[in-house]
């Protein structure tokens, strides 16, 4: 993986937030779209990755009163750990110019392994759609 792509794990990881916060859903897909990963970071409870977005793509008077993150989560199938991922727009008393600035993934456990949260995620979704 590039250090500058979103993985498959990341992709997911997104998803789940805007599975999560529907009404924003065309905001975010813009967002992602017209941003780059700038830096990642995994500090071993968790991963940070950083996002530029191109203002000259995006159109910030589109939306109004966007809020200050937006979050998802999943539980492991036994219950014995959790994940959150919260996305974080830039602080800005301008609630409509506020833009994508940080994902956090964050695990209730103490090591962080993106894969087996990922597989919280398919397990669920195959079990939510009977696949």
């Amino acid at each position: 993986m590039n250090q500058f792509c979103l993985s498959e794990y990341e992709k997911a990881f997104l998803c789940r937030i805007i599975e999560n916060n529907m009404i924003w859903k065309e905001y975010l897909i813009e967002q992602i779209e017209n941003s780059i990963i700038v830096s990642r970071d995994n500090t071993g409870c968790g991963c940070y990755i950083d996002f530029q977005v191109n203002l000259e793509r995006t159109n910030l008077n589109k939306y109004e009163n966007i809020p200050i993150f937006f979050e998802g989560d999943i539980t492991a199938p036994d219950k014995s750990d959790a994940a959150t991922f919260l996305l974080y727009t830039t602080e800005s008393l301008n609630k409509a110019g506020r833009i994508i600035d940080f994902l956090e993934v964050a695990i209730a456990g103490t090591n962080y392994d993106e894969v087996e949260v990922y597989s919280w995620l398919k397990m669920e979704n195959s079990l939510r759609f009977g696949l």
